[in-house]
């Protein structure tokens, strides 16, 4: 695709990345920014398959690779298994007595089944020869994750197809190595340290249980397994849990060795005519399982190919499209004429829904950031991602998972000068506790409840919220001390602490933001359920709070910088560069969140500096980045990106909001990453580089579709305030139905004629609580400026793109003709 020149390139004379080009289109788009700039795509998505609140997940590696690892024996509740990791790679040959080989991961083409759900299509072509790969999860028995040890199930169907030339013997061998972290993905993989055996249908291990079931083989194929020749050879690698930033950090692991294609290999031999087909079915335990087990699925007539629907992979196939159809689309629902993201985010939604997982010790749900390495629960995180479901309506989820906060409760206090643990809200991830994690999880409560409304819920919680806010009103009162008779700029804040993943110890506006956001929430919420009294005395501390931060900040500002610097936190405050600013995180935690929790308006001044100056050192294509240029952690750009939808600027919220889609996550399964390398697509080429799919980051892109859609801004509910003008091209509909917001549920959606230039909205406002209703019209520039604009049938006057509609008690309807 040739490239665009839109303004300035993205390369500044300088060689310094550029947040933005000079001038945006009004009409920016996908093909917009990946065109306009050399970047690629993200390299080597691992998608994810499994089922809801499952403990484990298997990974569809680029070159077919069925990951199932063994899950980081830290991790509280994991899965009592002694079982190493398995790693069942396919691999072709063409030829008898051939070396089997890898199919290509630079080669495939991917897509999700439907286009949205956690199920994996595969395909490689060479020599004539089409391969294609169906990989998708179902339970055991039945569909609801009880216990967390519900067996889980991969079912796989391998496809062959003679697309070219005569009848020809075609070898599919399947290899099992063992899944070691760091095994890079252009390898066999490392040799599984015990001999596996084959006795129709069943691969199994030592133990005697199933590693593999077959169901179904060609009539006329030949299977034979191959095991190991010269013993176990164990395998090295990267350990479980490692956590690392950037490609220089991946090089330094140590690389396990490959093992031999040939050795604990099943091969199926076939023959293929010119223009046929032929599939193989197996199902694949996460864990091994005996054979009694699996004997259901794996009945005589069903050990060779059929001829229709009535497989055991095709009914469950069927099954696997019921369950997830209904669970991405019974709630708040958004309708995107545009499949990139309509697909996008009912696919971060689905993996944020299999990524938290229930214990198979003691039932307890956890939200785990990721599939590999973040088998932790961090509190920052889980708000985040409790936010995205309490927005898409998924409110009894959202308070099942904030039990778990609620039971560890006082259990463990964060690294810092404080007092006590007594009411602070953790989470378990060792050796990294934050200042802030009471603050997000006291955050995320009172949003649960702004958003479902639940009074019930809110009353058996109220207690554990009063205390998490004590706590914090306790530790502010510590630091509220003179120095020299003056008051230090850290007066009234939270004390000194660790305030994130960074060993840092210090005082930052990044902690005390949701900190402050918790405290006012709290006292927002209570007088809803009677509990005036304390209601008043929270916002009273709220109150107090906000004014200190608010005057720390203005002490802080250095305003000799251009623009002026508002800094990470008090005594941050030195001329800014590119160099403190990427290794301080400043574009990840800085103080924009302030607008968030409306300790600044979006458009304060201090607002406009704090996003000039991210723009200035650390973001490209309009991405944060840190640690170094092009080096991106997409998804941090939320905060960022609603203060420019507040404040009007809305082609750079579009720029960044294509770009996330574009550079953040995979452009056909939509697993997304925590960082990567913006130039180059890619942080390492082992199946678990880039942490995908990840799950504050999923939560960051159902956030953004969310807000394009809908943003509450005090007492105004502003509708379809960021969506892209190309969604209401001729014969387009928009449509958001259901969707909670902190006034009841809203539905809207918008049609564009097919011929004459005209949009129509229907509107079904919030009921709970009455809301100023400002609808933002945002056609395609070729539409031109809007004529005349009916609501209800009755004329009205606007000015710009903005409808005041006020406060609306009935559906509504407006009519706007350009």
């Amino acid at each position: 695709m040739p490239l665009l020149t839109i303004g300035a390139p993205q390369k500044a004379p300088s060689g310094k990345v550029r947040a933005y080009p000079d001038v945006i289109p009004k009409d920016v788009s996908f093909e917009t920014v990946v065109s306009s700039q050399p970047y690629p795509p993200v390299k080597y998505p691992v998608p994810i398959i499994g089922w809801k609140e499952h403990p484990e997940e298997f990974h569809v590696a680029p070159k077919g690779a069925i990951v199932s690892p063994a899950p980081n024996p830290e991790t509280p509740g994991a899965s009592p298994s002694k079982e190493r990791g398995y790693y069942i790679v396919p691999l072709i040959g063409l030829a008898s007595g051939s070396s089997p080989a890898l199919f290509e991961p630079d080669h495939v083409e991917q897509e999700l089944v439907d286009g949205y759900m956690p199920g994996v299509k595969s395909a490689w072509t060479k020599d004539g020869l089409k391969f294609t790969q169906l990989a998708f999860c179902t339970l055991l028995e039945g569909t609801e994750v009880r216990t967390g040890r519900e067996p889980l199930l991969a079912l796989v169907r391998y496809t062959l197809v003679n697309e070219k030339g005569p009848a020809r013997k075609v070898f599919l061998w399947l290899n099992f190595g063992q899944a070691v972290y760091g095994h890079g993905i252009f390898q066999v993989p490392p040799k599984y340290p015990q001999t596996l055996s084959y006795d129709s249908p069943f691969v199994a291990g030592s133990s005697g249980k199933a590693v593999v079931a077959v169901l179904s083989v060609p009539k006329s194929g030949v299977v034979s397994f191959h095991p190991l020749s010269d013993g176990p050879r164990p395998a090295s690698g990267a350990k479980p849990g490692e956590h690392t930033k950037t490609a220089e950090d991946k090089e330094k692991q140590a690389k396990p060795a490959p093992g031999n294609p040939r050795e604990n290999s099943l091969c199926f031999e076939l023959n293929l005519a010119g223009g046929e087909s032929r599939s193989i079915d197996l199902a694949i335990p996460y864990y091994p399982l005996e054979k009694d087990a699996l004997r259901a699925l794996v009945t005589p007539g069903q050990l060779r190919e059929t001829d229709g629907s009535d497989s055991v992979l095709d009914s469950r196939l069927a099954l696997f499209r019921n369950y997830w159809k209904n669970e991405l689309n019974g709630r708040a629902v958004f309708n995107i004429p545009e499949p990139r993201i309509d697909n996008s985010y009912r696919t971060c939604l689905a993996n944020n829904l299999m990524l938290t997982d229930r214990s198979p010790v003691n039932g307890s749900l956890h939200i785990h950031p990721d599939a590999t390495h973040y088998e932790f629960v961090w509190a920052g995180d889980s708000a985040c991602i409790l936010h995205a479901y309490d927005r898409l309506g998924y409110h009894g989820e959202a308070a099942s998972y904030l039990r778990y906060f609620l039971a560890r409760q006082g259990t463990r206090r964060p690294e810092g000068d404080v007092s006590s643990a007594d009411g602070f809200l953790p989470g378990d991830q060792p050796g990294l506790r934050w200042m802030g994690e009471n603050g997000f999880i006291l955050w995320a409560m009172a949003e649960h409840y702004k958003l479902s409304g639940d009074k019930e819920w809110l009353k058996s919680v109220a207690p554990a919220m009063m205390k998490s806010a004590d706590w914090i009103i306790r530790e502010r009162a510590r630091t509220k001390t003179l120095v020299n008779g003056e008051q230090p700029r850290h007066y009234g804040l939270l004390p000194r602490g660790r305030t994130s993943d960074n060993p840092e110890i210090d005082h930052l506006y990044w902690t005390d933001n949701y900190s402050y956001g918790g405290l006012r929430g709290t006292a927002d919420v209570l007088g809803e359920i009677g509990l005036k009294a304390k209601a008043a005395r929270y916002a009273a501390e709220a109150d107090d709070y906000r004014a200190c931060l608010r005057e720390s900040v203005e002490r802080s500002i250095v305003r000799e910088a251009d623009p002026p610097f508002v800094p990470l936190g008090p005594y941050k405050n030195k001329m800014p560069t590119e160099t403190d600013l990427a290794n301080d995180w400043y574009s990840l935690s800085g103080p924009v969140y302030m607008v968030e929790m409306g300790i600044f308006g979006a458009r304060d001044p201090k607002v406009g500096w704090i996003n000039a100056t991210v723009e200035k050192y650390v973001m490209a294509s309009g991405l944060p980045t840190l640690s170094r240029p092009g080096f991106i952690d997409p998804h941090y750009v939320y905060n960022q990106a609603l203060s420019q939808l507040l404040r009007g600027e809305t082609e750079k919220f579009l720029w960044t909001f294509y770009s996330m889609f574009a550079y953040g996550q995979s452009r056909s399964t939509y697993s997304t990453v925590e960082c990567n390398d913006i130039f180059t697509g890619e942080s390492g080429e082992s199946w678990d580089a880039l942490r995908q799919p990840h799950e504050h980051s999923n939560s960051r892109v159902i956030a953004m579709v969310r807000i394009a859609f809908l943003l509450e801004e005090g007492e105004t509910l502003h509708l379809l305030p960021g969506t892209p003008r190309g969604w209401l091209e001729p014969g387009k509909v928009i449509e958001v139905k259901n969707a909670p917001t902190y006034f009841g549920e809203v539905s809207v959606r918008a049609e564009a004629g097919r011929g004459a230039k005209e949009i129509r909205y229907v509107i079904d406002p919030p009921a709970r609580k009455k809301a100023s209703i400002v609808l933002h019209l945002r056609p395609p520039t070729i539409f031109g400026v809007v004529k005349s604009v009916e609501v209800d049938g009755k004329r009205v006057s606007v000015e710009g793109e903005t409808v005041d509609l006020g406060p609306l008690s009935a559906r509504t309807q407006v009519a706007c003709t350009y």
